[in-house]
């Protein structure tokens, strides 16, 4: 009943968020920076992610996920990242990429009397787990904009930039957001299929 999941009713969920934006900040401020590309933080590695992904998908297209959407997404996607391979490199370059958490969601998050808990990182797969910060907070805010809504994941997301002093282009955030999403949809997809 302390699950981040089971509270977004609770009149405290913003100082939940607040509470959880600081504790992610802090702990990205304490990792040490990541120089060598992995595939979570190249435009290329992103691609192939993004590429296996749809190629997991497409079996359940036409029948599960829309055939319109998928292509949609699909084209979005390959652009936007055929188009912004320096921002990529540049925020390695930045020290912005870091071996995080992985798998940040409302489940694993445990509001407690002296502050959240979050628990279950991906730990079976460097290549998953090393990224962005960005990418990292992006996978929670994906997960309260489905459980709470956009307001309370923008107000996730724009504390966690205040107290890390995070910048980036608001696409960046975008297509960090969607690339969760679209890996959430894939799981559920397949066991649909």
């Amino acid at each position: 009943d302390r699950s981040l999941s089971r509270l977004t009713a609770d009149p405290r969920f913003d100082d939940h968020l607040r509470h959880i934006a600081h504790t992610v900040a802090a702990f990205h401020a304490s990792l040490d920076a990541v120089t060598t590309p992995y595939p979570m933080t190249t435009a290329s590695g992103l691609a192939g992610l993004w590429a296996a992904s749809f190629e997991a998908i497409e079996p359940s297209v036409g029948e599960v996920v829309d055939r319109t959407e998928f292509e949609r997404v699909r084209d979005l996607a390959s652009t936007y990242l055929a188009q912004c391979g320096p921002l990529f490199d540049r925020r390695r370059e930045l020290g912005l990429m870091r071996d995080v958490h992985g798998d940040l969601t409302a489940d694993d998050i445990f509001i407690l009397d002296d502050g959240p808990r979050i628990l279950d990182c991906i730990a079976f797969d460097d290549d998953y787990r090393i990224s962005d910060v960005l990418a990292d907070i992006a996978f929670l805010v994906m997960d309260v904009e489905r459980l709470a809504g956009q307001r309370p994941a923008q107000l996730l997301l724009q504390r966690y930039c205040s107290l890390s002093g995070e910048h980036h282009p608001a696409s960046l955030a975008h297509h960090y957001v969607a690339y969760r999403a679209h890996v959430r949809a894939k799981v559920a997809a397949i066991g649909e299929g």
